[in-house]
């Protein structure tokens, strides 16, 4: 078994949750039983629901919270008319607005509100408690009661001060006390003083031998007690972004990442280190020799993977395996064969032809991310406002959710861009790259890059900053993109300025034909089977 442990997820997940799901995509296909372990508290969303979001399935789930119950994660099943029947009093007032329903008691201004899954459904994810007009407790539902909240007030505010947890028989599990916001568990039989021995805890009643192995994707909070408490597994540790930060290093100290400082300075306790890329994973080896004397061991594994090339209707034939005449029953043959058969198909017949990549619409711009301030939005959308000088019909589509959000549509509207600059939302975007003509990324900073290595999936050419690991990965500079050079002495203006230049001779100057091409090779490395090769030898390994 692999035990992959993280802190928390949200609708709007990082890349690490994403990892994560490619991740279990790829341990389902090669057989090799997993589960996914967040520890972080979810108080206003069912955890199922937001792990199913973006493709975890239930069995592979493992809440702390709920480990130490009988409860199943599950999606919320519990009704209104099932909290109704617990209502002692019925000469209440009933209202519903939104997902929000509030049952009202005349005389005393005691009510209940309800909060629902949705607006659509009578799902109900929490019930709050109002007595005298102060707030004495909260239930938590999925398919039972899971966990209860009690409150006080406390200088003006409702101060939660306890929890309980319970089975599906509605027995209590075990109680939470939080002592000024310092948590205290009990249990029948034992005492823990923090988080931290919870989650240790936990570890050490997982059935863990010397066959199983654990992948830790976060540290922060937990690092030390899994640690403590693994036995004979194996300990991997994942690094998901740069790992030290090159202003703070000379050649004498190094300044490493907070995320990532307590696993480098327990490496004789790591068994293994799994980087992005060959680019990060020389680096470590080289930094670890030089500034702490070891070398442990560190393997490249690509973060995700691409089941498949994506191409590109033609108009006629919508299924591209129709176009290149082969067989349309892919389960006759093992991925890599039918992998290697395509490409053999493709480079036999030149398929990169006129027709297909015509149904691109020219000029078209995407980018894909949280829409937050590391990710430099702002610098494409002015970098697009002024291209158009040059390129009358370009494009942006900008995919994702974020703080950024109003910020950047306050930007589109002062410079007039609405009818060619969108803010898309968050959707899968698995069919949608190949519509566009090019990817552009204004991050500064990337551990791999999902959306980069979707994007060369689908043929695209990229645009991004010559900055470690993720650009370079994916970009030949010249060929299927740009890696802009950056330096110290570049302010905003300058970088907006430089991807300004970039999109203007990528659509005007540029063979994107050869693009496109030069992009489908590169991703074929990323292929699904050559990445669970490689997570096989691993997971196998005596």
């Amino acid at each position: 078994m692999v035990y992959n442990f993280n802190l928390g997820i949200g609708w709007a997940s990082s890349g690490v949750e994403y990892a994560q799901s490619y991740r279990a995509g790829i341990f389902r296909r090669a057989k090799i039983p997993a589960k996914f372990i967040f520890t972080d508290m979810f108080p206003t969303e069912n955890i199922s629901h937001m792990t199913k979001n973006i493709g975890f399935e239930d069995s592979e789930v493992i809440w702390l919270y709920t480990f130490f119950t009988d409860t199943k994660i599950s999606p919320v099943t519990y009704t209104l008319r099932q909290f109704e029947n617990t209502i002692d009093r019925v000469d209440f007032i009933k209202k519903k607005e939104g997902n929000v329903v509030k049952y009202i008691f005349p005389g005393n201004g005691n009510f209940y509100t309800c909060f629902l899954v949705d607006n659509k459904t009578d799902r109900v994810h929490r019930v709050e408690y109002v007595s005298d007009g102060f707030l004495v407790r909260k239930d938590y539902f999925t398919y039972c009661r899971i966990y209860t909240e009690y409150y006080a007030p406390l200088d003006n505010k409702a101060h939660m001060y306890h929890r309980r947890f319970f089975n599906e028989d509605g027995s209590v599990a075990y109680e939470e006390i939080n002592d000024d916001d310092k948590p205290i568990f009990r249990f029948p039989n034992k005492i823990l003083y923090s988080k931290e021995e919870l989650v240790g805890y936990m570890v050490s009643k997982l059935p863990l031998t010397k066959n199983d192995v654990v992948l830790i994707d976060r540290t922060t909070g937990v690092g030390q007690s899994i640690l403590e408490n693994v036995r004979d597994a194996r300990v991997g540790m994942m690094i998901h972004a740069d790992h030290f930060s090159e202003g703070s290093t000379d050649e004498i100290n190094i300044l490493w990442n907070n995320y990532y400082e307590y696993s480098f300075s327990q490496s004789k306790h790591i068994d293994f280190y799994i980087t992005a890329t060959d680019a990060q994973n020389k680096l470590m080896r080289q930094q670890f020799e030089k500034y702490m004397g070891t070398h442990p061991e560190i393997i490249t594994i690509p973060v995700g993977s691409l089941d498949e090339l994506k191409h590109p209707h033609d108009g006629t034939n919508h299924d591209k395996r129709a176009y290149y005449g082969m067989p349309s029953d892919r389960m006759s043959y093992d991925a890599r064969t039918y992998d290697r058969m395509i490409s053999d198909k493709m480079t036999s017949d030149k398929i990169f032809s006129d027709k297909l990549i015509s149904n691109r619409r020219a000029h078209s711009l995407i980018t894909a991310s949280r829409l937050a301030d590391e990710k430099h939005i702002d610098w494409i959308v002015e970098a697009v406002v002024r291209a158009k000088y040059d390129i009358s019909d370009i494009t942006l589509d900008i995919y994702g959710k974020g703080a950024n959000e109003n910020s950047l549509k306050e930007l589109i509207a002062k410079n007039n861009a609405e009818k060619y600059i969108r803010l898309m939302g968050q959707h899968d975007l698995t069919d949608i790259y190949v519509k566009y003509d090019a990817y552009i990324s204004g991050s500064m900073s990337e551990g791999f890059g999902l959306t980069l290595m979707e994007a060369v999936g689908s043929g695209l050419p990229i645009i991004g900053f010559d900055v470690r690991y993720g650009n370079p990965t994916f970009i030949e500079d010249g060929r299927n993109g740009y890696l802009i050079p950056v330096n110290d002495d570049m302010d905003a203006n300058s970088k907006t300025e430089e991807l300004r230049k970039a999109i203007v001779r990528l659509f005007t100057q540029d063979d994107m034909k050869l693009c496109h091409r030069t992009s489908y090779k590169k991703a074929e490395e990323f292929l699904t089977y050559r990445v669970m090769k490689k997570w096989k030898a691993l997971i196998e390994k005596n």
